[in-house]
């Protein structure tokens, strides 16, 4: 299947949510990019893509920035996914890692994550500025690898893939930094 037109909403977490439901955002709960503190994201009964193509016998991976939810009973696993890897939340928390008085408020950093249907997510890394330059490359080469396991096993399949690159801070990839053409 092909979709050639999509109207995005004002901002990142209205738009996933209407490409992820079908729906308008507001009908999920999901019309502006939550702001921290409490249960955030799609609702645990709402339907998702991923759900409706898993349940006839799609693959389905998620690879880059969720932002719909990140608690748990709510991250990509928990709404469809058979797999995911990315971050939960939005990009500019890279910054907090590297400021000294959110280290000494104790503050929680956003961390990179990955799970599997039916398990439950975990942190692998403190997403910082380091890991921000790094994190689209990890989720190409993941999609990538993803896309073909299920070639391979002639399993149909559906990958969803919102880099993060489009999201402030814009740091290049140390390797392809300073590069032109």
């Amino acid at each position: 299947m092909r979709l050639t037109n999509y109207n995005v909403e004002a901002q990142c977490t209205p738009s996933s949510s209407a490409i992820m439901t079908g729906r308008f955002s507001i009908r999920s709960g999901t019309y502006a990019v939550p702001i921290g503190g409490g249960l955030e994201g799609l609702t645990q009964w709402e339907v998702t893509i991923a759900e409706l193509l898993s349940g006839v016998g799609y693959a389905t991976g998620a690879f880059g920035k969720w932002h719909l939810g990140s608690e748990d009973g709510r991250l990509p696993n928990d709404q469809g996914f058979d797999e995911w890897y990315g971050i939960p939340r939005t990009t500019d928390e890279a910054f907090w890692p590297s400021e000294p008085a959110a280290k000494a408020a104790g503050a929680s950093f956003e961390h990179i994550m990955e799970g599997h249907e039916g398990e439950k997510s975990r942190q692998l890394a403190v997403y910082d500025l380091e890991q921000r330059r790094l994190i689209d490359a990890e989720c190409t080469r993941r999609a990538i690898d993803f896309m073909k396991r299920s070639v391979a096993s002639g399993k149909p399949f559906y990958a969803y893939v919102p880099f993060t690159l489009v999201h402030f801070p814009t740091l290049p990839n140390p390797q392809f930094a300073g590069k032109t053409g």
